[in-house]
C-alpha cells in the first residue's frame, strides 16, 4: 500500500498572533528564521511594538529596511521614538525618511528626542509629520530652545490632520507668547487628554483645556498660582509639577472652590506642595526622593492627602541613612489607616553595592506597624520609567550613567521572604531588578501567623501584580 504524504497542519493565524503578542523581542527575531509566513507575522508583531531608533546610522538602516521587501512594513508601525539625531541626514536619507513617513498610515505616536536637525534640515519632513493620518501622540524635546525650532514645532501642531490626544512640548521661550500658543492648541486639539509643556511663566487662558486628564507642568523661573492652573485644566486627574528654582515663597492660600476637589495622582516634592498650598486628597502621591531631613513634613502631607499609594525613591547602600521609623511615614488617622500600595525605587551604585540585608533594613521602618498590602521594590542605578518592563530593560541607554554595572548582590527569593515578615498586612510582594527581571509573590499566612511566600510564573506574575495594584487604589 502506498503511503500517503503526511499533511502539513494549517496555521491558525489568529491564535498564532495572540501567542506572538506575549513573546519577547529577542524570541521574535529568531522566529523570522523559521519560514516565510512566520517571518511575516513576527515582523508585523515587532513593528507594532514601540520602535526606538538611536542616532543617524540606525535611522538610515531602519529606513532602508522598511522600504525593502514587503511594502506594507511601514504601515505596521504604531509608535516610533527617534533619539539624538545630531548631524544632518543628507538629501538621500531625507528622501528615504520622508517616504517612510508617507507610508506610516497607522502610526499613532511619534516621539522626537533631541532631533533638532531632523526638523530644520528639510521643510518636507515637518510637512510629512503634519500629514500623518493616524497620529494621536506627538512629543518633541529640543537640544536648544530657539524660536525658529519652536515655530516649526507649533506649525506642525497647528497643521496636523488629526486631533491629538497626547502632546509634549519643549520650553516656550520669551519670544513666543505662551498664552497665545496654548490658547491656539486648546482650540485646535479639543480632544487633548494628556499635555506636557515647559514654560517660563504661566497665565490663565481664555480657552480652558476641558478634556485634559493628565497634566505635566515644568516651570523654569516662576511658579504658577494653583488656582490659575486649576481653572485652565479644570478636569485634570493626574498632575505632575517639576520646578527648577529655589522655593522660598510663603504657601499659597487658595479658596477651596478654586481648586480641584481631589486628584488620582500627584507627583511633586514636599516643598513644592507647601509652596503651592495643595491640601486636597490625593489617591497616589509620588513624592520623588525621600528626604531624611523632611521626614516630618512628608508625614504631615500624607496625613492630609491620605493616599492609597505612595511612591518614593531612596538610595540604598550599606553606608546610607535608612528612612526614619517615627513618625511612621505610611500611616495616618492616628495609625488606624494608611498606604495600601508602597512603591520604593531604590537606586544603587558602585563601589558599595547594596545587598539583600541593606534592602530589608531600608524597608523595615516603612513597613513596621503599616497597613501596606502590596509592596513593590524596584532596584536600578537610575529610573526613566515606573513600568517594570522598562526598569528591567530601559528603552534607551544614557551616556554618563552607570548602565554597565552588574545587578546588586540580592537573592530575590530570600528578600521576598524577609519582606513578608516585616508586616502582617502584606498580601503581595513584587521585586523588579534592572537587568534581572520582575518577580511577584503572594504571601500566605499559617495558623500561627508565619508568612510563606509563593512565587508566580512570569505571565501570571504580571497579571497578579496589576490586579493587586488596581485593587489597592480602588478599595
Amino acid at each position: 500500500m502506498q503511503e500517503r504524504p503526511r499533511q502539513i497542519p494549517l496555521l491558525d493565524l489568529d491564535t498564532f498572533r495572540l501567542i506572538l503578542h506575549y513573546v519577547s523581542g529577542t524570541e521574535l527575531l529568531t522566529f523570522t528564521l523559521v519560514s516565510r509566513v512566520i517571518r511575516a507575522e513576527a515582523t508585523m508583531e515587532l513593528l507594532r511594538r514601540p520602535v526606538h531608533i538611536l542616532r543617524n546610522q540606525r535611522l538610515r538602516f531602519f529606513c532602508r529596511y522598511l522600504l525593502s521587501g514587503d511594502i506594507r512594513k511601514p504601515s505596521y508601525l504604531r509608535k516610533l521614538i527617534i533619539n539624538h539625531i545630531e548631524k544632518p541626514l543628507g538629501p538621500e536619507d531625507n528622501d528615504m525618511f520622508i517616504q517612510v513617513l508617507n507610508r506610516c498610515t497607522n502610526l499613532e505616536a511619534l516621539d522626537l528626542r533631541w532631533c533638532d536637525v531632523l526638523l530644520e534640515e528639510d521643510t518636507r519632513i515637518p510637512a510629512a509629520i503634519a500629514s500623518l493620518p493616524s497620529l494621536s501622540r506627538f512629543s518633541a524635546y529640543l537640544y536648544r530652545d530657539r524660536q525658529e525650532l519652536q515655530t516649526i514645532l507649533f506649525s506642525i501642531v497647528r497643521s496636523l490632520k488629526t486631533s491629538l490626544r497626547t502632546l509634549r512640548l519643549p520650553q516656550i521661550s520669551d519670544e513666543i507668547a505662551s498664552a497665545d500658543v496654548l490658547n491656539e492648541i486648546a482650540r485646535t486639539h479639543h480632544q487633548l487628554e494628556e499635555l506636557t509643556f515647559h514654560i517660563v511663566g504661566f497665565t490663565p487662558l481664555t480657552h480652558a483645556f476641558a478634556s485634559v486628564r493628565k497634566l505635566h507642568l515644568i516651570c523654569e523661573e516662576w511658579l504658577p498660582k494653583l488656582s490659575d492652573v486649576c481653572s485652565t485644566f479644570p478636569n485634570a486627574r493626574e498632575v505632575t509639577f517639576d520646578n527648577y528654582m529655589f522655593l522660598d515663597e510663603a504657601p499659597q492660600f487658595v479658596h477651596e472652590n478654586a481648586v480641584w476637589p481631589s486628584l488620582d495622582f500627584l507627583r511633586a516634592t514636599t516643598g513644592l506642595i507647601h509652596t503651592l498650598g495643595i491640601t486636597f486628597p490625593v489617591r497616589h502621591w509620588d513624592a520623588a526622593f525621600y528626604d531624611h531631613a523632611a521626614h516630618d513634613q512628608m508625614t504631615e502631607v500624607i496625613s492630609r492627602f491620605r493616599p492609597r499609594k505612595l511612591t518614593i525613591c531612596v538610595h540604598c547602600a550599606s553606608n546610607w541613612d535608612i528612612p526614619r521609623a517615627h513618625p511612621n511615614l505610611v500611616v495616618y488617622d492616628s495609625g488606624k489607616s494608611g498606604v495600601k500600595h508602597l512603591f520604593v525605587k531604590a537606586t544603587v551604585s558602585q563601589p558599595r553595592m547594596a545587598a539583600t540585608a541593606d534592602f530589608v533594613a531600608t524597608l523595615r521602618p516603612l513597613l513596621q506597624d503599616s497597613h501596606v498590602e502590596l509592596l513593590h521594590l524596584a532596584v536600578s542605578p537610575f529610573f526613566t520609567s515606573d513600568d517594570p518592563d522598562e526598569i528591567i530593560k530601559p528603552p534607551m541607554k544614557y551616556s554618563g550613567l552607570p548602565e554597565a554595572e552588574a545587578p546588586p548582590d540580592v537573592d530575590v527569593g530570600v528578600l521576598a521572604a524577609d519582606i513578608a515578615q516585616l508586616s502582617p498586612s502584606i498580601r503581595t510582594i513584587a521585586v523588579t531588578v534592572a537587568s534581572l527581571g520582575h518577580f511577584v509573590w503572594t504571601v500566605a499566612r499559617t495558623e500561627y501567623g508565619d508568612a510563606v511566600v509563593v512565587k508566580h510564573e512570569p505571565y501570571e506574575a504580571r497579571r497578579t501584580f496589576d490586579a493587586e495594584a488596581e485593587r489597592c487604589l480602588r478599595e
